[in-house]
């Protein structure tokens, strides 16, 4: 890996360039538990089964799923959790 720059952007604000020193690359096992750990936390906060709210992770991918009768009911839980959240 030589000269890789990224940005990054939160809140709307995207830094300068800079390089990126370290990398794991796709495909190693040891990428999958990095992801964990990194998002361990997240998937914590969207396991609210009562409310119908769940994150579900499968290899380096996160679904949010919220579920009720109404679909009008699902677009605000799901509105809701990532302002609280995710904002």
């Amino acid at each position: 890996m030589t000269n890789k720059k990224t940005t990054l952007v939160i809140q709307g604000f995207e830094t300068k360039a800079f390089l990126v020193l370290v990398e794991v690359p796709q495909g190693l096992p040891f990428s999958l538990i990095l992801f964990l750990f990194y998002n361990s936390e997240l998937l914590n906060l969207y396991q609210q089964p009562k409310e119908g709210l769940l994150a579900i992770s499968f290899t380096d991918d996160i679904n949010i799923l919220a579920y009720n009768r109404l679909v009008k009911s699902n677009y605000r839980i799901l509105e809701v959790n990532y302002t609280r959240y995710l904002v």
